[in-house]
C-alpha cells in the first residue's frame, strides 16, 4: 500500500500535464492540499481527496489517458479508506 506522501508525488506528476484546464489543475491542487493537512486522520483526508479527485474524473475536457491515470490514484487512495 502506497503512503499518502507518495500518492501527493502522483498528484505532482500530474500537475505537470500540459494543457490541463484550470478547474482540473484546482481539484488536483486542493486534493493535494488536502492530503497535505496533517491536522485529520489519514483516512478522511483520503476520503475528503477522493470528493474533489471525483469531481475532476468526470470533466468532459480531460483526456482517457489522464482520466485513467487519475482513477488510479483515486484507487489508491480508496485502499487508504479503510
Amino acid at each position: 500500500m502506497e503512503s499518502l506522501q507518495e500518492i501527493v508525488k502522483s498528484l505532482d506528476m500530474l500537475l505537470e500535464e500540459k494543457n490541463l484546464p484550470r478547474n482540473v489543475k484546482s481539484g488536483i491542487t486542493t486534493a493535494k492540499a488536502i492530503l497535505e493537512d496533517r491536522s485529520k486522520a489519514e483516512n478522511i483526508r483520503a476520503s475528503l481527496a477522493i470528493y474533489e479527485l471525483d469531481k475532476v474524473v468526470n470533466d468532459i475536457n480531460i483526456s482517457q489517458h489522464f482520466r485513467l491515470r487519475l482513477m488510479n490514484v483515486i484507487a489508491k487512495l480508496e485502499a487508504k479508506t479503510k
